[in-house]
């Protein structure tokens, strides 16, 4: 690399084959370089609209429904091996709702992940989650 390089720092972006084909396109309609494509329109043009999804609260959703399937897991195991007579049913019920409980609050989170996408027109389609009406 020459010492009189006016752009010396490199960052390097992965695209699919898809992605490297229309900058590359894109690149050759407008008669310049896919670096000079990629570098004005990031750092010249004012009109760049980027949108940020956050996505903690799903996640943190999904973690708790994680944690709760490894308790049912457990559960299940338990019952498996040592019949359901050696185990507390308040513990199997508690844990159920639980379970139900971290799967509302996922369903929620992906509900608020779809109108959030709403407000900057991206569709997600998130159909509600039918856990029917027996509790028992």
């Amino acid at each position: 690399m020459s010492e009189s390089r006016v752009r010396n720092k490199q960052i390097k972006v992965y695209v699919t084959e898809r992605e490297r084909e229309e900058l590359r396109r894109k690149a050759r309609k407008c008669g310049i370089r896919v670096s000079d494509l990629v570098r004005d329109a990031l750092i010249y043009s004012d009109d760049l609209n980027i949108v940020v999804i956050d996505f903690k609260r799903l996640h943190r959703a999904w973690l708790e429904v994680h944690r709760q399937g490894v308790n049912l897991n457990q559960i299940a195991h338990a019952l498996n091996s040592r019949g359901a007579e050696g185990y507390d049913r308040r513990a199997l019920d508690r844990a159920l709702e639980l379970q139900r409980d971290a799967t509302l609050r996922m369903m929620s989170a992906l509900i608020s992940l779809r109108d959030e996408a709403r407000r900057h027109h991206v569709i997600i389609d998130v159909e509600p989650l039918d856990l029917g009406d027996d509790e028992g």
